[in-house]
């Protein structure tokens, strides 16, 4: 199994869904800022779809809101 950490920022309020077996989930964008320069000496910024399940998404939707590093 891979691991992955991702530090930004929301982009949105999380959406709260529910799925037809009465399962929550969560989907939000966090924008991640590049640690180097591009070839035009900017920073690029990557836009990233997160989707999260159960007790975490419950949390996202109770406590993230736009602008909230994670």
């Amino acid at each position: 199994m891979n691991k992955i950490i991702i530090i930004g920022n929301i982009c949105a309020k999380p959406e709260a869904h529910t799925t037809q077996n009465g399962i929550t989930n969560s989907r939000f964008t966090v924008a991640v800022q590049r640690k180097f320069k591009n070839a035009d000496g900017n920073y690029d910024t990557d836009f990233l779809q997160v989707v999260a399940w159960r007790q975490t998404a419950e949390f996202c939707n109770q406590y993230l809101d736009k602008g909230r590093k994670v």
